[in-house]
């Protein structure tokens, strides 16, 4: 067989072309000796390598026309990526990694991760598991495993009635409030009413044994003028213990430039969410809501006139009198005699 009739039929046999006829032919010529069989194969390899380095420059200038489409910052990250690519991956996988380059030009991953990232909700998930060996079964089937999330909460009315994130009790049955004070006494909470949008639940404490929350030193102040540089202070359970935040108002709006909530510069951490948020005559003029995880110490809390309406309602329907209406009693004292007198009033939140 002519030497141009076996690469004519060699480069059919690569792209699956080669008629019955043509078949016969080339399985002739391969069976007549192992010399003609290694010239075969010889042949095959290479229209190979030319067909995959011809599919490289193909891509490499569909890359090329891709950058001429974004902004100059970008080029030297796609050309580190496509020399990543050229480098390590094989001319089979060059689908996939148009997708995925696809979605790198087109900024998703970006995007992606500062959904992720920007915007934390700070409920404190807990699993306790046993440190026994045990089988996938009982794992699966005994109590050893608990979950439960945990948060904050503080009181608003001399009824029992507590103001937390709904985040944290949503589509959850068994609600638990442990007093800052008194860790070893765990009273039940029903969810009274709730506001999905603002983020906003209220409990009333249900268990038999309570008695009622009595000379609330601290009034909500829902007319509290919002500046920027204004002191604010947290107290929350971002740990076993309550934790103190402050810092300053930082921004007039919130998380997607939100009005209904502000930044402030307080640290938080998994666990404040629902910790009330106090100005400097220990009043609550907000409450933790999330964490800004773009900027350090830095998060956002829903204003106390959002929640006017669901407290104004609450008022109308439960004929409660709400702490925005008591005296403030600790206006004038020292931050540090203020808090001693509000810690009986904030709770631990333990929803199973």
């Amino acid at each position: 067989m002519k030497l141009i009739r076996l690469i004519e039929l060699c480069e059919k046999y690569v792209l699956n072309t080669l008629s019955k006829e043509e078949l016969a032919e080339l399985n002739d010529f391969i069976s007549q000796s192992e010399e003609n069989k290694e010239q075969f194969n010889n042949h095959v390899a290479f229209i190979k390598e030319i067909d995959n380095y011809y599919r490289t420059i193909q891509f490499k200038q569909n890359v090329k026309l891709a950058e001429k489409n974004y902004k100059k910052e970008n080029i030297k990250k796609i050309a580190k990526t496509y020399n990543f690519i050229i480098r390590y991956s094989s001319v089979a996988a060059i689908s996939i990694i148009a997708v995925l380059l696809t979605l790198y030009f087109s900024g998703w991953f970006s995007y992606k991760s500062q959904i992720n990232t920007t915007y934390l909700q700070l409920s404190n998930t807990i699993t306790t598991i046993s440190k026994k060996q045990k089988s996938l079964w009982e794992n699966l089937f005994t109590s050893n495993q608990v979950t439960f999330i945990r948060g904050t909460a503080f009181g608003i009315s001399n009824s029992g009635l507590l103001a937390t994130s709904y985040h944290l009790v949503k589509n959850f049955d068994s609600v638990l409030v442990v007093n800052a004070i008194d860790s070893s006494i765990k009273m039940h909470a029903k969810l009274v009413t709730f506001d999905e949008k603002l983020d906003v639940a209220i409990l009333k404490i249900s268990d038999s044994s309570f008695s009622g929350i009595q000379n609330i030193p601290y009034t909500l102040n829902e007319n509290f003028p919002i500046e920027l540089g204004s002191y604010v202070y947290s107290l929350g359970f971002s740990k076993n213990s309550i934790v103190f935040g402050e810092g300053s108002i930082s921004s007039y709006t919130g998380f997607n430039e939100d009005t209904m909530t502000l930044q402030i510069s307080v640290a938080t951490n998994p666990g404040n969410s629902g910790s009330p948020v106090f100005n400097l005559y220990g009043e609550v003029v907000g409450m933790i809501c999330g964490k800004n995880y773009e900027k350090e110490g830095s998060s956002y809390a829903i204003r106390l006139n959002a929640l006017k309406n669901i407290l104004d309602s609450l008022n109308q329907h439960h004929k409660i009198v709400l702490k925005k209406h008591h005296k403030n009693i600790i206006k004038h004292l020292p931050k540090n005699k203020q808090i001693s007198k509000i810690l009986p009033y904030i709770f631990i939140i333990e929803i199973y």
